[in-house]
């Protein structure tokens, strides 16, 4: 599969290495895993409905900033949404204290737990 273009972000989890970026086709992904023991890439399905804005490396999954909210994929792959913020999400940081900072669409900076 053809990596995104564009802007391109990535985050590690403990089984892949998660990319995101522009679409490669009209209302295509825009989050890639690659798994580095068999070398294969593949695109992820819920990234069509849940577009990527930035990617944050936790723990053994990943965040994920989407237009719709922020959401954690699990080890297992499993998209979870984080309940405390279902709105557009930009921007993902963590900072010396392990929480989690993320912009919004009209909503400033938002600092989250560091158990995410």
């Amino acid at each position: 599969a053809p990596f995104p273009a564009g802007q391109v972000a990535a985050a590690q989890s403990k089984a892949y290495v998660w990319i995101s970026g522009e679409p490669t086709q009209k209302d295509g992904p825009t989050l890639y895993r690659w798994n580095a023991a068999s070398g294969k890439t593949v695109p992820d399905s819920n990234s069509v409905q849940n577009r990527c804005q930035a990617l944050l490396s936790s723990g053994e999954g990943v965040l994920v900033a989407t237009e719709k909210g922020l959401y954690k994929i699990d080890a297992q792959s499993v998209w979870k949404p984080v309940d405390t913020l279902q709105m557009p999400v930009g921007q993902l940081m963590r900072d010396t204290e392990g929480a989690v900072w993320a912009t919004t669409d009209g909503g400033g900076y938002l600092r989250l737990s560091a158990k995410l």
